[in-house]
This record gives C-alpha cells, structure tokens and sequence, in this order.
C-alpha cells in the first residue's frame, strides 16, 4: 500500500513539476524569440530612414539614375535581402533587383497593404504597423518594413517634380531583410532550452523521489508495521 501511495504522489507531482518547467521554457523562448525580432525590426527602421536620407537629394533632384545605383549599393550590403521605390500607383520606380523595375503590385500585396486601410493611404502607420514577416521565393522567412515618403515642401516647390501640395504620400520604401540568423538563433535557444527543462525535470523528479521516500514512503511503512503490531 504504501509503495502505491508513494507511487502516486511521485507521478502526481513529477507531472506538475515537468508541465510547470515546460510552461516557463516556453515562454521564455518565446520572449527572446519576440525580443529578437523587435531588435532586428527596430534596425530595419532605423535603416530605411537612414535609406530616405541618403536617397532625398536625388529624388529632389530626380537623378534617376544616381538614385538607382544608390539603391542597389544599399541592397547589396550584409544583411539586406532588397530595397524598392514604390510610387503612389503601387509601382517599382526604383529597386535594387533591376528586372523588376515598373512593376506594378496590387495593393493588398504584402508590401502594400499596411499604408491602406479600404483604399485609404495611412500617412504615419506605427513600426508595428509597417513590418511585416513572410516567406521569401526560396523559403526563407523574410522580415519587410514599409516606410512612406511624405510629401514636403522641398517636393512640390522643385520646378522638376508634379507633385501637388495636397498630396500627402509620394511613395513608399520597402526593405527587407532576411531572418536566416534571427531563426538559426532561436532554434540553438530552443535546443539549450529543452535541454535545461530536461535537466530540471530529472533533477527535480531525483529530489521528488527521495523527499517522497523520506517523508512519504518510511513514515507510512512505519505506521503499517506499528498497525500490524498492534493487531497482533
């Protein structure tokens, strides 16, 4: 009997204590998972402003071509799968993968739909608003950020550009990077993860089966062995 009760008391609180260390591993990785890619978001922003900096006075200017050798110099660093112009009409004016200049996307396409709402432009969507995570062509997960080119006195006053003062959003910057490392990170903190809640819950069921012999199982053999003695 009292190996039954030590039994169970083993099972119950081993089965507590490994959903309990599973509970917290997991969400731990997923903190640092969320941890890693509002770094890696907060980077892509910083760049696409560092992008529009670089790139403003050749829009004012409309050196085109300038424009787009800078653009495929930004798109060729470490780090960064690509860099597109949109204009207004959803189209590629300026990309650092040159065949898919004049391209046109709809605007419920993954690049475009965070600055509309029901065909509206959103002029200052929030970072969380512009990030967007998907797959790439070869697998990959991709992480994107949309920034919108707001339309400023600078634009509409150059004798070289059409632009109207009444018009709010110009276009549209779009970088995107991949996440390889980000993934590669999170699955080694999963694996160290796994293996340090199976390390807990061995170590923890070790300490429950002695615990449970000491105050469990010999006490109750005890009082078995003085019930038997006061039966005899």
């Amino acid at each position: 009997m009292y190996r039954r009760i030590g039994t169970q008391v083993i099972v119950g609180v081993g089965l507590v204590t490994a959903v309990t260390i599973g509970l917290m591993a997991a969400v731990i990785i997923r903190a640092h998972r969320a941890e890693l890619i509002a770094q890696l978001t907060h980077g892509a922003d910083q760049l696409s402003e560092t992008v529009k900096s670089s790139t403003h006075e050749y829009m004012l200017e409309n050196r085109r071509e300038a424009l787009q050798r800078q653009v495929e110099a930004i798109g060729a660093q470490t780090g960064i799968e690509k860099v597109r112009l949109f204009n207004k009409e959803g189209r590629i004016a300026f990309s650092s993968d040159r065949a898919e200049i004049d391209r046109v996307l709809d605007k419920r396409a993954e690049a475009c739909y965070v600055c509309h709402a029901e065909g509206k432009p959103l002029e200052r969507p929030s970072i969380q608003e512009r990030a967007r995570i998907f797959r790439g062509a070869d697998g990959q997960r991709v992480l994107g950020i949309v920034n919108p080119i707001l339309n400023q006195p600078g634009c509409w006053s150059a004798s070289c550009h059409a632009h109207g003062p009444r018009e709010t959003v110009l276009g549209v910057l779009d970088v995107t990077m991949p996440l390889a490392e980000v993934d590669r990170q999170i699955s080694q903190s999963q694996a160290r993860m796994a293996g340090l809640a199976l390390v807990a819950i061995i170590a923890s069921g070790l300490l429950i089966f002695r615990l449970n012999r000491r105050l469990v199982v010999l006490p109750v053999r005890a009082l078995a062995a003085g019930t038997r003695r006061v039966a005899e």
